[in-house]
């Protein structure tokens, strides 16, 4: 019999303790408490909030003090407040407040934590970067995205007016978003910074609309970025890659022996990659007469000669780029002479890693300008 009652008062004391033994009406009620009283930051000591782990105790302490200066412009007139119940299902309970005898407000309960459902004290918002970057949220890093292609699959050539329209079409299939869907206190303050490889962090603050989008894209899925002294984050890597793409070439330009760079290739194939750098080549009869472009120096002034002007993806052990040789040619062409100027070669390469170093494994999409 003893054991029985020390068993009832521990049931007791733990519902003291842990607030379970609240009825909703008790919750309805003290929301009417802290509008009468005014002491509105207390309101999200009640509050129902969805699991997440950027909605912490110090996160929910630093909301207070603004929640309570937003409440106190719109509730400092409250005198008397009650509460009825209206309805009730599976998941909440559902109370009209009248307050000052006239003013109504409907508010819901949730069954399961016995906490209030108040509007406007959460955010639910939209992270989405390339590949190659990781985001933290005040430190969290957020994880298990949804990979989605930049394009929408199931579109055909007869979809698109030109072929480069078509060509650029297929490369964002191949471009991917990664979008993470995120909740968070409208009145607390977060931080978001982004991370990558490539290039130095950046921190903004994050947007407190419902549905807004944090987006970043430096890797240029929105535009040509040129990896220049101001944006580079992993200087090392960087110069060791356009150390290798500058030395494969000037042995494709000036003719050079090209067995003592094999190191710089995985395969037979992807040493073709040397060929695409002609001392002399020539342009196609576009009604005005062809072009004749032949090879004189790498061009090393503004941004140096080699340039990525986009990252497809970065992986641990493998890259996707896009890299722009840049060099000065003689140029002959039909109704101008020959005169010196810039030119180009771009090319999509694939590297992957091998015992520290990267090689070259395959490349396509090879343009000259």
């Amino acid at each position: 019999m003893k054991k029985i009652k020390y068993l009832g008062l521990i049931m007791i004391m733990v519902l003291a303790l842990t607030g379970c033994g609240k009825s909703s009406k008790n919750v309805a009620e003290q929301y009417c408490n802290i509008l009468v009283k005014g002491n509105y930051g207390d309101m999200l000591e009640i509050a129902y909030f969805p699991k997440s782990d950027l909605i912490t105790k110090d996160k929910i302490k630093e909301a207070k003090q603004n929640y309570f200066e937003e409440m106190s412009k719109n509730n400092n007139n409250v005198t008397t407040c009650e509460v009825n119940q209206t309805n009730e299902d599976d998941k909440k309970i559902y109370y009209k407040v009248v307050k000052n005898g006239t003013d109504t407000e409907n508010i819901e309960i949730d069954k399961k934590t016995n906490k209030v459902i108040i509007k406007d004290l959460y955010v639910n918002s939209i992270v989405k970067v390339g590949d190659g970057t990781t985001t933290f949220i005040d430190g969290v890093e957020l994880k298990d995205p949804q990979k989605k292609p930049l394009a929408e699959e199931g579109k055909t050539r007869n979809d698109f007016d030109y072929n480069d329209e078509y060509e650029n079409y297929l490369k964002s299939l191949k471009t991917y978003e990664y979008v993470y869907n995120i909740t968070t206190l409208k009145h607390a303050n977060y931080k978001i910074k982004y991370t990558h490889i490539f290039y130095k962090d950046v921190e903004k603050e994050i947007c407190k609309e419902e549905n807004c989008v944090n987006s970043w894209y430096r890797q240029g899925t929105d535009g040509v970025e040129v990896l220049d002294s101001t944006s580079i984050k992993d200087q090392d890597l960087v110069n060791t890659l356009k150390d290798m793409f500058k030395e494969i070439a000037l042995v494709g330009f000036e003719g050079k022996d090209k067995n003592y760079i094999n190191k710089y290739f995985e395969n037979s194939e992807a040493k073709a990659y040397i060929d695409i750098f002609k001392k002399e080549r020539q342009t196609q009869d576009d009604g005005f007469g062809s072009s004749h472009y032949t090879y004189k120096k790498l061009n090393e002034s503004t941004n140096g000669s080699i340039w990525f002007i986009k990252v497809w993806y970065i992986e641990e052990d493998e890259i996707k780029i896009d890299v722009q040789v840049h060099y000065i040619a003689d140029i002959s062409a039909k109704y101008k002479g020959t005169e010196e100027g810039l030119a180009s070669v771009i090319s999509n390469v694939t590297l992957k890693k091998y015992n520290n170093s990267w090689k070259i494994v395959s490349f396509d999409d090879v343009r000259y300008g």
